[in-house]
């Protein structure tokens, strides 16, 4: 009997599914905390510089400032393996991995606005941000068990450690973007360029044994690669949006970009598995990235009776080129709302539901809440955000002398926090 103990180590960012990080080039869950906290309503409610990303025709009304926001995430995740009675019948789902693992990342900025003199109702302002646009981090380390026997005298005892599984890549996408925003009265408009900078990503594929006999090891072979990227493109972001005293219309397009460098192959249907068993080599090679194309339709209310109470709601629209990838159109519907309490100290909450752009990855519900803090100039947003789902996956290492016809099962669930911390400069 083949048993063995998987820990999983994830290096990321909140991205809406880490495993498929290398393969298809996982975009970032960000923002800024109070965005994140209003269920992530970042079209309407970003109050720092990734504003430039989100909707730049906001950023003439944002004051002039600095920000850095610190994002920390922590993922548990559980994996099963199917058990089967004498008969070949379904009998429950073993765990084999419990895995709780935490990481770190940042984004930085600055925003200023200018208002004419000669009419004040028309404003202008910029934005500067620097922040992640896409990870290909992954970290999987295989504990894998041979079986005790009565010779051993080890029988009722933990079977011995036999060796390690090891598949780690290592990478990202990083963004600078240069956003402008023209506010005339009530009617805004805005423009960002988002410059990807130059990447680079490590691949290591290796398979260490412990002992002679060889026992529940896999026969893939060893593979390590490091791959550098220059002079990589660039996309756009294009925003209107429209504010009264008492609501906010909004509207932000995005192309798509595909960016496919160093023989990296096109996506197939072999996404499902990164290690080809016939031929024990690893698939991805290069660097291979689409972003979708997107459409985000924003709403916010803050009626005039009460100007305590936000309620906001966007719908964002990815699509994707059908005849490049096999990744499906995926839709966010976001609903927020911010109550100011007496303390001047906000209470804020919201509700994501994501459809998955992957057929085997089930859709998403994403709860957000958070609040924050004023002293003179300096303000501290914070937010949380927590969800959890279930998906199956073969085993990344396959054994030849063991035939296994079902999928793990997986399941994961992530808590974010992110701060967000501004100073205003007067």
């Amino acid at each position: 009997m083949h048993f063995k103990i998987i820990t999983l180590l994830f290096f990321g960012l909140l991205f809406n599914q880490s495993l498929l990080n290398r393969a298809i080039g996982a975009e970032y869950f960000f923002s800024d905390a109070k965005s994140l906290s209003m269920g992530l309503t970042n079209s309407l409610n970003s109050n720092s510089s990734y504003l430039a990303r989100t909707n730049p025709s906001l950023l003439p009304n944002k004051s002039k400032s600095i920000d850095f926001k610190g994002n920390l995430s922590m993922i548990r995740e559980r994996r099963s393996i199917l058990v089967k009675d004498y008969f070949g019948d379904f009998l429950t789902y073993a765990d084999y991995v419990n895995n709780d693992n935490q990481y770190f990342n940042y984004q930085f900025g600055y925003m200023q606005n200018y208002t004419f003199e000669s009419a004040p109702s028309n404003k202008i302002g910029f934005g500067l941000n620097f922040s992640p646009l896409a990870s290909f981090n992954y970290k999987y380390i295989e504990e894998v068990r041979g079986s005790a026997s009565v010779e051993d005298g080890e029988v009722g005892t933990k079977d011995p450690i036999v060796g390690f599984h090891n598949f780690e890549t290592s990478g990202s996408l990083k963004n600078l973007t240069f956003g402008f925003g023209y506010s005339a009265n009530k009617l805004n408009f805005g423009f960002s360029y988002n410059k990807i900078l130059n990447s680079e990503i490590e691949t290591d594929i290796h398979v260490d044994s412990l002992t002679t006999e060889i026992q529940n090891i896999s026969n893939i072979q060893d593979f390590s690669s490091k791959q550098k990227f220059k002079n990589l493109t660039g996309f756009y972001t294009l925003a209107l949006s429209y504010n009264t005293n008492e609501y906010l219309f909004s509207f932000v397009y995005e192309p798509e970009l595909k960016i496919n460098e160093g023989d990296a192959p096109d996506f197939n249907n072999n996404i499902i598995s990164y290690i080809d068993s016939s031929l024990n080599t690893f698939k991805e090679f290069g660097l291979n990235y689409y972003k979708p194309q997107k459409l985000n339709f924003g709403f916010s209310y803050n009626p005039i009776t009460n100007r305590s109470l936000t309620v906001s709601f966007e719908y964002e629209k990815n699509n994707f080129d059908n005849n490049a990838t096999i990744l499906k159109n995926h839709s966010f519907y976001k609903l927020g709302f911010e109550y100011i309490l007496p303390s001047l100290n906000p209470v804020r909450a919201g509700l994501v539901y994501q459809t998955s752009p992957i057929s085997f990855i089930p859709d998403q519900s994403i709860i957000t809440f958070g609040s924050a803090y004023k002293y003179n100039n300096f303000i501290c947003d914070f937010a949380f955000s927590y969800t959890i789902f279930d998906y199956y996956y073969p085993d990344l290492f396959s054994l030849d002398n063991i035939q296994n016809d079902s999928y793990d099962k997986i399941s994961e669930s992530k808590l974010n926090l992110l701060f967000t911390f501004k100073y205003l400069i007067k």
